[in-house]
């Protein structure tokens, strides 16, 4: 436990984008899983989360305070453009969430269908006071219903998917459209979803919020999961958005890159950022936000 508690402590003064790659090599994440901590960590925002090094993304934020840095960089740079709730639809156990919820004074729509996942959301929305937190164990789609869901395995909480086919491992799930759930939302500032592959039927359900509030989008892209479990393709994603007058980005190591659409057909698991026509003037400070904040020695405590 002295070289963990050492290579925490060193961790916390390096920037991401070296801190993960010296931590893996100092310790690698699977002796880390294996050794099942429990934990408790301060976010980069502040909030509080617990959890076990057993699951691969609780491990990552067991060291860093985060998992997906450059979506928290990505939407406190978004909340001062453009003020208003954030949707996040596969919320996973909350290392994201937290943050959202600390850096929003507006309020946060998390959906996981996740039970063990959905759990964690709750002791963070009570262990942190984050009465602006609301979470939904819900699946979000195109269509409202039910369905089966596959729930992740204990090392991976963020595999879980919505399936047609009734299991043994499978449970019966309500589905919700985010037009109908959400249909008394003020105004909306971001929306992030990651969903395994049925990123277009949730943006499908959400078309109306989309429409009328023009938010951000930001969403995971994995060609293969798309056209295995929603029959669709990159280039139908990459059509919605356009049709909706919104801009793709790839969310890159250090920066937002325009998409070339045709490198994804090949690719693997990537981040769209999809900002709205009329906010693309700002994608050059997201860009320079993601820069500043890959090259932060001190992201643990403060946000560019």
């Amino acid at each position: 436990m002295l070289k963990l508690s050492i290579i925490r402590f060193f961790c916390q003064f390096l920037p991401p984008l070296l801190a993960h790659r010296v931590q893996n090599r100092l310790m690698p994440n699977s002796e880390v899983q294996r050794r099942a901590i429990s934990f408790s960590k301060r976010s980069i925002t502040g909030g509080t989360l617990s959890n076990n090094t057993r699951d691969f993304i609780a491990e990552q934020f067991y060291f860093h305070g985060y998992f997906e840095w450059r979506n928290i960089v990505l939407i406190k740079r978004m909340l001062e453009i453009k003020e208003g709730s954030i949707i996040e639809v596969g919320a996973n156990i909350g290392t994201e969430t937290i943050s959202y919820a600390n850096l929003n004074k507006d309020n946060v729509y998390a959906f996981e269908p996740d039970p063990v996942n959905f759990e964690c959301l709750e002791v963070i929305k009570k262990k942190n006071n984050l009465n602006n937190l609301f979470v939904y164990k819900t699946l979000v789609a195109e269509k409202s219903g039910f369905a089966y869901f596959e729930p992740s395995p204990p090392e991976n909480s963020g595999v879980g998917f919505m399936s047609n086919n009734k299991k043994a491992s499978t449970y019966k799930t309500r589905i919700v459209k985010l037009d109908e759930q959400l249909i008394g939302i003020k105004a909306c500032s971001s929306i992030i979803i990651d969903v395994e592959g049925f990123e277009l039927n949730v943006l499908k359900g959400g078309s109306g919020i989309i429409n009328k509030f023009r938010p951000f989008v930001i969403l995971e892209v994995n060609p293969e999961l798309i056209h295995k479990r929603s029959g669709y393709a990159v280039n139908d994603v990459f059509s919605f958005i356009q049709e909706n007058n919104y801009q793709c980005y790839l969310i890159d190591k250090y920066s937002l890159k325009r998409i070339d659409l045709a490198s994804f057909e090949k690719g693997s698991l990537v981040n769209w950022a999809c900002i709205p026509n009329e906010l693309d003037k700002y994608s050059a400070s997201l860009s320079r936000k993601l820069f500043m904040n890959g090259i932060n020695p001190l992201m643990q405590y403060k946000i560019f």
